[in-house]
């Protein structure tokens, strides 16, 4: 366990880890979390976009998880061995945006990201700084900055980096609930819209594979962090399972990282709302519902 104290003053929590998948890669997680407790530094998810049951169900069933991860497949990211997944998790989710937005799609360097959130050292980051980072600043453009760079020194472009971010960033994303019943009410409205979920989760050894289709999760606050892309209608008290879309590979590109045999099922894993809940009271979990136009770029109408 190790503490981090940023510029602002705020302690951050956690450490940078690594665990290796089954064909023997190392892969980095660094999810850290604030002293004291989650902060909600952006706005609540709002009652008017709360959907009854039949709602969610009647969106979800329009579509299938595989006809979803199907269309994502080919952008599926690989972090490396650094502690950037709050930085791949925050560009996976604008690119969903960016999809659903009909903007042409142009690959990001999250690395940009991370070495702008970190405190300066490959120590983990926070899903706050990370979220607030992408409205303020964004992201640069591919090839910006190096692959595996986590300090802005290690940027000889920087400059030029940061002015490109500016083109690449979102509106303010809405924060999940902290009560069990409001969390998933929140978390299945805004899936069954089709809007990513940026949310931490507990990573260990036996994570390095699925179990049934599922993530198997670890015992601890929230040491990684992925985002929901899409879910599943299940009904009862959870009302639906949600599909995991990681950044340990397997790529298709090497633009988006090394290519590796990868994790889960082509990089996805379902993963039940009860354990991501476990880790909202340590994280503040965040659905990111549009992008800004890049002012560059050929938007839609």
């Amino acid at each position: 366990m190790s503490d981090e104290l940023f510029e602002d003053g705020m302690i951050a929590e956690g450490e940078s880890e690594q665990f290796t998948l089954p064909d023997g890669t190392l892969v980095g997680t660094g999810n850290l979390r604030v002293a004291g407790g989650p902060t909600k530094m952006l706005r609540s998810f709002p009652d008017e976009l709360l959907l009854d049951d039949k709602e969610i169900q009647y969106l979800l069933k329009m579509r299938s998880i595989g006809t979803s991860r199907a269309k994502r497949r080919k952008r599926m990211q690989n972090q490396g061995q650094i502690g950037s997944c709050n930085a791949r998790m925050a560009i996976g989710m604008f690119y969903q945006c960016q999809e659903a937005s009909g903007q042409k799609h142009k690959p990001l360097q999250p690395e940009h990201l991370y070495m702008n959130i970190n405190g300066g050292s490959d120590g983990g980051s926070l899903l706050d700084r990370g979220m607030n980072r992408m409205v303020s600043h964004g992201c640069a453009s591919a090839g910006m900055v190096p692959f595996q760079s986590y300090n802005r020194r290690q940027a000889p472009r920087i400059a030029e980096a940061d002015a490109d971010g500016m083109r690449f960033r979102c509106h303010e994303p809405y924060a999940l609930p902290d009560g069990y019943r409001e969390y998933v009410r929140a978390f299945a409205s805004a899936s069954a819209r089709g809007w990513p979920i940026g949310i931490a989760w507990h990573v260990g050894g036996a994570s390095m594979r699925l179990a049934n289709g599922f993530c198997q999760i670890g015992r601890g606050p929230g040491n990684h962090a992925s985002f929901i892309h899409d879910s599943e209608w299940i009904g009862g008290e959870d009302l639906v399972n949600a599909d995991l879309n990681n950044s340990w590979g397997p790529t298709e590109d090497l633009v988006y990282g090394p290519k590796t045999g990868g994790w889960g099922d082509g990089g996805f894993g379902k993963i039940r709302l009860q354990d991501l809940f476990a880790t909202r009271r340590y994280h503040v979990h965040y659905v990111m519902t549009s992008i800004v136009d890049d002012p560059k770029g050929d938007n839609p109408l």
